[in-house]
């Protein structure tokens, strides 16, 4: 048989054969969050999205109709992950037990996540806002969803320090939102700290800034 006859599928477009049709969201939207966060938004096109998601252009605009939408969906999936490690921190137990353990690792686990590792994750925020700029319904929908998932953060964050509260552990400050907003100022800080400083240990210098929060509400 002569490779005319040989079947193209797989050969010439290979994309269209290695990706199942469940998977293709899930491979896009990595591939986005790869590009985005090495290449910058501007520099990224959907071409070089779909290449690297081995899908087809036409597949990646069937879920996001716009690189923008995409964009967003990348921030929003990088803080449901943050928000489940967070969740996963103060879990088993630790607040009831523990609640000084229990919100050290909590805060540290947010710094971390929050700074994206070596703070490519930040990027992709700082590239939402710019590109959203000149959008405002869009950059208002996008505020209002993120803000939605800092309010799930906050929201641990708040139940842990009132179990200390109740223990005698930590000191209740005025104000129902002075524990969890001075907490997204310190992940929100520190994240973008991480753009224009390097810590030799990311890691360590989450935690002992965890330590240091913890050491102000501490009674």
């Amino acid at each position: 048989m002569s490779d005319l006859a040989t079947p193209t599928v797989g050969r010439w477009a290979p994309h269209l054969a290695r990706r199942a049709r469940g998977q293709a969201k899930e491979a896009i939207l990595a591939a986005a969050a790869e590009r985005f966060a090495a290449a910058g938004f501007a520099a990224t096109t959907i071409g070089d999205i779909a290449t690297a998601a081995q899908v087809g252009k036409g597949t990646v605009y069937q879920h996001w109709p716009a690189k923008e939408d995409l964009l967003l969906e990348c921030c929003l999936a990088h803080l449901r992950q943050a928000q489940q490690r967070v969740e996963a921190a103060a879990g088993g137990g630790a607040a009831e037990g523990d609640p000084s353990t229990a919100l050290r690792r909590v805060v540290a686990e947010a710094l971390e996540a929050a700074a994206g590792g070596d703070g490519a994750q930040q990027r992709l925020f700082t590239d939402l806002q710019q590109a959203l700029a000149e959008r405002p319904e869009q950059l208002a929908d996008a505020r209002a969803r993120l803000r939605e998932l800092y309010a799930a953060w906050e929201g641990v964050v708040a139940f842990v320090h009132r179990s200390g509260v109740a223990r005698g552990v930590f000191r209740k400050l005025p104000g129902e939102a002075a524990v969890p907003r001075l907490f997204t100022a310190l992940v929100d800080g520190f994240a973008w700290q991480r753009a224009f400083r390097h810590d030799a240990d990311p890691a360590k210098a989450a935690d002992e800034l965890a330590a240091l929060f913890v050491a102000t509400l501490t009674a």
